[in-house]
């Protein structure tokens, strides 16, 4: 919803914006819509290395086999 929603938002606002600032279209909206991706991209990937959703750690998996046996986990 959103993929299809944003670029409209970005049509209507950012197209007479630019002519009222500047009297012309500098950016196409189309470009500006890639950028702010292309932006939301590094700042996830910044603050979140591993991903939106990370995958268990082997340590996890590890200290729960331990759990269910009722055993204490051994680390190396």
């Amino acid at each position: 919803m959103l993929l299809a929603v944003f670029p409209e938002f970005l049509r209507s606002t950012m197209g007479p914006l630019q002519n009222m600032i500047f009297g012309h279209e500098i950016v196409d909206t189309e470009v500006i819509r890639q950028l702010l991706y292309g932006l939301a991209m590094v700042v996830i990937m910044l603050y979140r290395s591993e991903g939106l959703w990370p995958s268990p750690k082997h340590e996890d998996k590890i200290a729960k086999l331990a759990k269910r046996s009722g055993k204490k986990p051994v680390r190396a």
